[in-house]
């Protein structure tokens, strides 16, 4: 999932790195249906290692990780993508769900 991510913001021009400026909107792909695949993908991998680690301590983890990636990032990103973006981003956030 973080691969395909990565290669449609690299498809689309911008930059994959969240402290960098973004120059377009990606809505392909598996963007179609999660705004944040990366980050999902960070919470599967980490529930995943839980697993097959046999770490159930682990799974505690994903609940505040999920808080600071919804609180923390996410929404400071959305504000940033929505004075950049506008209507554009907007109407995106509209038919996407933030996480799945």
């Amino acid at each position: 999932i973080t691969a395909w991510s990565k290669n449609l913001f690299e498809a689309a021009g911008t930059n994959v790195p969240p402290n960098k400026p973004a120059t377009a909107i990606v809505t392909t792909g598996i963007y179609q249906y999660t705004r944040n695949p990366m980050y999902l993908s960070f919470m599967l991998g980490v529930a995943a290692l839980a697993f097959l680690g046999q770490l159930p301590y682990m799974l505690l983890a994903l609940l505040p990780l999920y808080y600071f990636l919804d609180q923390r990032v996410i929404v400071p990103e959305e504000t940033y993508l929505t004075e950049k973006f506008g209507t554009e981003y907007t109407a995106y956030t509209s038919r996407v769900r933030r996480w799945i």
